[in-house]
């Protein structure tokens, strides 16, 4: 008999019905429970841009002994709150295979459903980018710490992030304590916190145009153009998905010449010029800029006026030869209102023969303070000669 005070200790073993260490009797249940284990991906997410449409794909899957039933059912639980500023949930959710079911109330998304011992269930949906917000989109699927059974009653994320490695959170289940290994058996659903992260960002151009002349030039001069394209984004365009601008020169070449002296004085990225068009495209990293160069000579002869806008293409361009959108109507504080897309522009008045205003006529003769002088003593000269004549002539009857 075991001291007074002291629990008995169970045998390490029981075999056939006995313990090996004491002859006493025993006998035992091995309960196998189920465990989930979350993966995330989004490959589109590592290049989209504003208007694209990225898919996620969530896979929860069963690595445990025993199953989840439709009466204690498996819950994942996917939080889209900081995705949702700068993207539109596209209300096309489905698991596939099609067991359990799938709701909706923003900003979580959350699948539940029975899921045998080995099963996976992968849930997709996809967002379109919008480029509202702060242009991160990080993403969290996991498995909440409760039960829910629908997106209104389940909890938010873990916060900051997911608490613990996934493979810190596998060798810690063959931890847990017996008493937690004793509730698993009443609430399967219960989890270890298990979770899955997709952070991207989304890059942004913005363009400035800037000429050497800022109103008017006349014929002869020659006005030198600068573009710089920054990306403010959280994201980066890269080779495999570059950003582009195209400068369209048809407001000005009717009224100057190309001096086919283009260049890039900052970044990389390719330029090339076809008239009447001149593109860039190339990678800019976060926080990076490209700046490029060039200068037309004025001839008049059109219009006379040089009016330039640089934009991004809807769809981006490579090269000028391959490039033939048409630049927008109006740039409204940096941005196309049509496209939304970044643009700038530059507008001239071509006037011809001398400098606007003219040059003041060189001075001659004496300075001015003497001038004045010469010009007040004539009047009164004029003056005194138009009294005495009217003295001459006597009153008038």
């Amino acid at each position: 008999m075991p001291a007074a005070g002291r629990s008995p200790e169970p045998p390490q073993r029981c075999v056939q019905g006995y313990d090996p260490a004491s002859g006493r009797p025993c006998d035992g249940v091995t309960v196998g429970l189920p465990s989930l284990t979350v993966d995330k991906t989004s490959p589109d997410l590592t290049r989209a841009e504003v208007g694209d449409v990225v898919s996620y794909t969530v896979s929860v899957t069963n690595d445990g002994r025993g199953d989840y039933t439709a009466s204690s059912p498996a819950v994942l639980v996917d939080d889209l709150t900081a995705v949702l500023d700068d993207a539109t949930y596209n209300d096309d959710a489905d698991a596939r295979p099609a067991v359990g079911s799938v709701s909706y109330a923003a900003p979580r998304l959350v699948w539940t459903g029975p899921l045998p011992a080995g099963e996976t269930v992968r849930l997709g949906y996809t967002v379109t980018v919008t480029g509202g917000g702060d242009l991160r989109m990080r993403n969290l699927a996991f498995v909440p710490d409760g039960r829910c059974v629908d997106a209104a009653d389940c909890p938010a994320p873990p916060e900051p992030e997911c608490p613990v490695d996934m493979a810190d959170l596998r060798s810690a289940r063959t931890d847990v304590s017996p008493l937690h290994t004793a509730l698993r058996q009443f609430e399967p659903a219960v989890s270890y916190g298990t979770c899955a992260e997709v952070d991207g960002g989304i890059p942004r151009l913005e363009l400035d145009k800037a000429a050497s002349a800022t109103r008017a030039v006349r014929d002869g001069d020659t006005v030198t153009y600068e573009i710089t394209a920054t990306n403010t984004g959280a994201g980066a365009y890269t080779d495999a998905r570059p950003a582009s601008f195209v400068d369209d020169l048809s407001g000005v070449l009717d009224d100057a010449t190309y001096n086919d002296d283009h260049e890039i004085v900052e970044g990389g990225g390719r330029l090339t010029f076809s008239a009447p068009r001149l593109v860039w495209s190339g990678p800019i990293g976060v926080g990076a800029a490209v700046t490029v160069r060039y200068s037309v000579t004025i001839t008049g002869g059109g219009d006379r006026t040089a009016r330039n806008i640089v934009f991004s293409p809807t769809d981006p361009c490579e090269d000028s030869d391959d490039c033939v959108p048409r630049p927008p109507r109006r740039c409204v504080d940096g941005v196309d209102p049509r496209a939304g897309l970044p643009c700038d522009g530059v507008d001239l008045v071509v006037v011809p023969g001398p400098e606007p205003g003219g040059p003041e006529l060189p001075e001659t003769g004496a300075p001015r303070g003497v001038r004045g002088l010469l010009v007040l003593a004539l009047l009164l000269l004029a003056a005194g000669a138009y009294a005495a004549a009217r003295g001459r002539r006597g009153p008038t009857v």
